[in-house]
């Protein structure tokens, strides 16, 4: 009974010493003004638009919505396979419903990757000394104009499915979206970001065996033609 009153004041003692200490590391989480503290930082930041934009190519049925839109390319029932309860057929024939994930899921697509591109833009434009994070001034300006034309990249397709689109270029201080701009302003604003990105960017043998999916002025100038 000794041994018993001794075990259950120690199980007591650390309970209440357990519970006045509520002090803890968290790990789950990075505070924003610790995010961008290393190369390494920096780079991933830089690259997370990217990932998105690969995606994108098919993801919420971009690609079907483009081609099955269309009088060359239709998704008809074959013996019970791609019925889906008249899903593809509606893309063919425009007899789509507000009710169909494809109507505003393409919208979703590219929005994302425009809120990711001008999130990582803002915080390159925030890095007041590169060297501090073993990054040059010339590879932050590449960073820079390489999510400029990424963000132009998205705003060209949103605008080629849906004319009539709205231009993000904050989104650190801001959690409400704007109007929609006319076609002309969305046409000046897409072209006037692919000049200015075009000087800061890098030829494609200066990345090597790295400028896989990165751009470069070439890629940027026949965007620009091609939208021109």
């Amino acid at each position: 009974m000794k041994n018993y009153k001794i075990l259950m004041f120690i199980v007591l003692l650390l309970a209440v010493a357990g519970c006045t200490k509520l002090d803890e590391e968290v790990y789950d989480r990075v505070d924003a003004a610790n995010f961008l503290t290393r190369r390494d930082d920096v780079i991933r930041d830089f690259l997370r638009p990217f990932e998105h934009a690969y995606w994108s190519i098919q993801g919420n049925d971009v690609y079907a919505v483009g081609e099955n839109s269309t009088d060359e390319i239709g998704t008809f029932n074959r013996q019970g396979d791609w019925q889906d309860g008249g899903y593809y057929q509606r893309m063919h024939y425009h007899t789509w419903t507000p009710q169909d994930g494809f109507t505003n899921g393409a919208w979703r697509n590219f929005y994302q990757g425009i809120v990711l591109s001008t999130n990582s833009l803002q915080d390159m434009e925030a890095i007041a000394d590169p060297a501090k994070l073993n990054v040059t001034q010339a590879e932050l300006n590449d960073f820079k104009a390489e999510l400029r034309t990424l963000r132009a990249w998205f705003y060209l397709r949103a605008f080629d499915f849906y004319r009539n689109i709205e231009i993000v270029t904050d989104v650190k201080s801001s959690t409400q979206g704007g109007v929609q701009s006319s076609p002309q302003e969305t046409f000046n604003y897409i072209e006037s970001e692919l000049k200015a990105a075009i000087p800061d960017l890098p030829m494609r043998e200066q990345l090597g065996a790295t400028g896989i999916g990165r751009w470069t002025k070439a890629a940027a100038a026949t965007l620009s033609q091609d939208f021109i």
